[in-house]
């Protein structure tokens, strides 16, 4: 089994970002690539945003990433391999702000 490292968690939580940014829903899927691993993660996720208005201007926060269905494959050399991505400790390299 490929253990899922804290710096893979972290790198994909990034792409993931970048491509949910001004959305509320995101259906698709976030590539990782390497010399010795390639992996994508397939996802559907329900993105719930709390607006909040500071002296500079109002802005949307992320308070929760909710997977409807979600999907993690890698691969090496020889082919599929499996791994241990969990999505809760995947979420944790999100910036979700609990509020209250």
């Amino acid at each position: 089994m490929l253990i899922i490292t804290d710096k893979i968690y972290k790198d994909i939580a990034e792409q993931l970002l970048v491509d949910i940014d001004q959305k509320y829903f995101f259906s698709g899927s976030i590539e990782y690539d390497t010399e010795d691993l390639y992996s994508t993660l397939i996802t559907s996720l329900i993105i719930d945003k709390k607006t909040i208005v500071l002296p500079e201007g109002a802005h949307d926060i992320i308070i929760d990433v909710t997977p409807v269905w979600w999907e993690f494959k890698t691969y090496q050399r020889e082919g599929e391999v499996y791994n241990s991505f969990s999505w809760q400790e995947f979420k944790e390299f999100l910036p979700i702000n609990l509020i209250e």
